[in-house]
């Protein structure tokens, strides 16, 4: 059933995330005019901000993943060789190990990644028609959310609408808010440390980065260890730079900016 309403879902998922992040601007903002002359020019300034970084932070990472995809093949032996080289370490020490079907595997995975057909990406990111609806629904979300989430709360007990929308606001909202702040830290932190490091494709690193700091808790962990495997290829000192660089990003991250953000959003 998921599956059935999985066009729908997406699109009320995202225009709901976009109707939440406005609605702070739309608060300050229609402090001085009517709120819905605020909705209109916070909706219009953010569709030129989003427009704008679309055409071109987007462009910037769809072009260094899709170079990042063409020299695949290189990072692959060189990570092949990385192996046997270790393998021929461990055996001159008497350590008897087998990397062959590990190989195999990495090679199969490797090419299934490569022939995955790159314009899936760029059809998500181009598809103009479910922009456009994402917009024309968050618009209408932001304008009317009030009343749309007073008619969703009369499902519940009489008892239960208020502190269900102070619940969901204090916590829920609050934390999503919190950690996509935190995510655009890292994101560009890493981004400055990857410049300095003379990292290939610091673009397209950093974003990843940013993109699993989303997740809770293991989420910056996998990002980084996934950047790392990707950079070891070419070399293990680069690669070990990386890895402390992005660690004591990562304990800044959760020792300065995360309790005061995290404080104030929820």
């Amino acid at each position: 059933m998921l599956a059935y309403f999985e066009t729908v879902l997406i699109v009320f998922i995202f225009a709901a995330i976009l109707a939440f992040l406005l609605n702070y601007p739309v608060k300050f903002v229609s402090r001085f005019i009517p709120r819905w002359v605020a909705v209109v020019l916070v909706f219009l300034l953010a569709l030129l901000i989003l427009g704008g970084l679309m055409a071109t932070l987007g462009l910037a990472i769809i072009s260094q993943a899709q170079q990042l995809l063409q020299q695949a093949p290189q990072f692959l032996e060189s990570a092949i060789a990385l192996l046997e080289t270790l393998q021929s370490f461990l055996q001159k020490r008497n350590i008897t190990v087998d990397f062959s079907t590990f190989e195999t595997q990495l090679r199969e995975q490797a090419l299934g990644i490569i022939g995955m057909d790159f314009s899936t990406l760029q059809n998500v990111l181009f598809n103009l028609l479910d922009v456009i609806v994402i917009a024309v629904v968050g618009f209408f979300m932001l304008l009317d959310g009030k009343r749309l989430w007073n008619l969703i709360v009369r499902l519940f007990p009489a008892s239960l609408p208020d502190d269900l929308t102070r619940a969901i606001q204090n916590n829920f909202l609050g934390f999503f808010w919190g950690r996509l702040l935190l995510s655009i830290f890292l994101g560009i932190s890493t981004f400055l440390v990857f410049i300095l490091l003379d990292i290939p494709y610091a673009l397209v690193m950093a974003a990843v980065a940013g993109a699993f700091d989303l997740i809770p808790g293991i989420g910056a962990t996998i990002g980084i260890s996934l950047i790392c495997l990707i950079i070891l290829p070419q070399g293990i000192l680069l690669s070990l730079k990386v890895l402390v660089g992005c660690i004591v990003l990562q304990q800044v991250e959760e020792n300065l900016p995360m309790p005061r953000i995290m404080q104030g959003s929820m």
